[in-house]
């Protein structure tokens, strides 16, 4: 098969006959043909998985087995680097791509040379609803780094240049929330963007990690928003160390130079917004939040009140009327 347009590429762990056969055959059916389907057996234990798998001769599909299960980060990152396209779509096996999804996004990466990867829309199955971002692309970098992973995984085209030039793959250490640490940390390099189609069908079932490792997926979801956060203002040491204990929320462990050290280290932080172009107000909010989220879990009184009247609480704009319920927190002796 002479070197393709785009190369596909599917994890598959377990998945039941059902949905691996419609995510394959919806691949298959695409309106752009010039792909190969680059399909990662993960270690499945369950035999239909091989069989099904097997069962197809299609030319354009390319079989990786693994003897164990080594996660999806580590199956999708073996796949993309057996890939030979100039961009690579991401599809998930449980999942479908609807008929125009490949050519809508291959359509769009050519006219938009700017952008290096592209997600779209997705349709619940087997709710039907639609559900597409309600924001520009302009501002996809802010919700992204501010809000949260608005960006479907499995509908994803990038361009291969995201892996190959500069090294980006998803962390095999996380087995969850490792496509939203991708996208961050992409951020760095590249803009990405959103094609407001539901082109992707996303399954909802009892076994969706979203749904399994909820609590985890938030948790870690967390986690790599701050890593990314203290990485782009380039925190090291003891500003890094500092900082990671307002993100997560233990203010009262911080000494007085402390506190200073983590004063300078948010204003360098919002300095970094407006130096790369982010919104600086939504930034400035979102640290606003966890220093509020520090206050309401604060038990100590004059810690509280300190923080109340704090540099920090001016920089960041913590509203009057938070800090007057704070203040009545301490009147009402509900703090030591």
């Amino acid at each position: 098969m002479d070197k393709p347009k785009v190369s596909v590429v599917m994890p598959v762990w377990n998945t039941s006959e059902e949905y691996l056969r419609e995510a394959v055959e919806s691949i298959l059916t695409q309106t752009f043909s010039d792909f190969e389907f680059i399909i990662v057996d993960d270690g499945s234990t369950k035999h239909n998985v091989t069989a099904v798998l097997e069962s197809y001769r299609d030319e354009r599909i390319i079989l990786i087995k693994n003897k164990v299960n080594a996660g999806v980060s580590q199956a999708r990152n073996l796949g993309m680097k057996k890939s030979r396209g100039d961009y690579v779509a991401l599809m998930d096996a449980d999942d479908v791509s609807y008929p125009e999804r490949l050519q809508k996004e291959v359509d769009f990466l050519d006219r938009h040379p700017e952008i290096a990867m592209v997600s779209t829309g997705k349709r619940f199955i087997p709710a039907g609803r639609a559900e597409v971002p309600e924001f520009a692309n302009g501002k996809l970098r802010d919700y992204l780094l501010f809000r949260g992973c608005f960006i479907q995984t499995g509908a994803v085209m990038m361009r291969r240049t995201v892996f190959e030039d500069y090294g980006l793959y998803f962390n095999p250490e996380l087995d969850v929330a490792e496509d939203y640490d991708m996208w961050l940390r992409m951020l760095a390099y590249f803009n990405p963007a959103n094609i407001y189609e539901p082109l992707y069908g996303y399954r909802r079932h009892g076994d969706n990690v979203s749904i399994l490792k909820y609590d985890k997926l938030v948790r870690t979801a967390d986690y790599v928003r701050y890593a990314a956060l203290m990485d782009m203002a380039g925190l090291k040491g003891r500003a890094r160390k500092v900082t990671e204990k307002f993100f997560d929320c233990r203010w009262p462990e911080l000494k007085a130079g402390e506190r200073k050290i983590l004063e300078n280290s948010l204003e360098k932080m919002i300095n970094m917004f407006k130096a790369r172009g982010y919104d600086v107000e939504m930034g400035r909010y979102y640290l606003c939040r966890r220093f509020k989220r520090n206050m309401k879990l604060c038990r100590d009184g004059r810690v509280l009140r300190e923080m109340i009247v704090s540099p920090l609480a001016a920089l960041l704009k913590v509203p009057a009327y938070f800090k007057l319920r704070m203040m009545l927190k301490i009147l009402f002796k509900r703090v030591k």
